[in-house]
């Protein structure tokens, strides 16, 4: 499912387009494209994301991009298998919004503020200052787990990038987020930092991501790049997770 860090390479994509009149517009999936307003004629001038949201301000308009499990959004491509929605402009670029189980949404709002707030999303991941994220820590009984993919709380962690924050924090995806203690919770808060950053930093150099990080290895046959254990997995808000039972401690 793309989180914050696909969101963010896609927003750079859109960006190449920033500036250039549309042409036309052809929507290929009603169930994920709803827009009332003709785009024709219009131009790009803000593209800015927001947890798993992309935004790009159209003249009057305001579009908003939401993936699903599998959408993307790619410029100047020629793939046409399981396409969505596409933004033509009169140089000739395009925009495609490709998505194959076909669950995210393509729709116009009025007002960003008033869509955070109907959406009670928390604050940017990257954004979030410390203060605000310990006094969620020590508000809430959640586990470790839920609390990162609470978008009410924190706005674009999923799944995966959730297991990575753990692990790089050694600590036990079930465990009671309020019972971390201080020196903890500012641990886990620069992990969602650098966790997110570094995984911007490879999709936009096209690198792998660090071997020493747990996503390389997430799979059910998959060894601990720290103590060559086993890693473990268990379901969690109806999603695998992934841990290394003996590097992350239970609190």
């Amino acid at each position: 499912m793309p989180e914050l860090p696909e969101v963010e390479f896609y927003k750079k994509e859109a960006e190449k387009c920033l500036g250039e009149e549309i042409k036309f517009t052809t929507s290929y999936c009603s169930k994920i494209v709803n827009l009332k307003n003709s785009l024709k004629g219009k131009r790009i001038t803000k593209v800015f994301r927001y947890g798993k949201y992309l935004f790009m301000q159209i003249d009057g308009n305001c579009l908003v991009m939401h993936f699903g499990m599998t959408g993307k959004l790619i410029c100047n491509s020629k793939e046409q298998k399981h396409l969505c929605f596409k933004m033509d402009f009169k140089n000739g670029k395009s925009l495609l919004y490709i998505s194959v189980r076909k669950l995210g949404k393509v729709f116009e709002i009025k007002s960003f503020k008033q869509f955070l707030k109907e959406k009670h999303l928390g604050k940017d991941a990257l954004r979030i200052g410390y203060k605000e994220f310990y006094n969620s820590v020590k508000n809430k009984k959640s586990t470790a787990k839920s609390f990162l993919m609470n978008q009410h709380l924190i706005s674009g962690i999923g799944n995966i990038y959730s297991d990575e924050i753990l692990f790089q924090s050694k600590i036990y995806p079930l465990s009671k987020i309020n019972h971390l203690l201080d020196e903890k919770i500012e641990v886990l808060y620069k992990n969602v930092k650098l966790v997110l950053n570094e995984v911007i930093k490879s999709k936009f150099e096209n690198k792998p991501i660090p071997d020493n990080f747990l996503i390389p290895h997430r799979n059910k046959n998959g060894i601990c790049p720290v103590c060559k254990n086993k890693i473990k997995y268990v379901k969690i808000l109806s999603r695998t997770s992934y841990f290394c039972d003996n590097c992350q401690k239970i609190y």
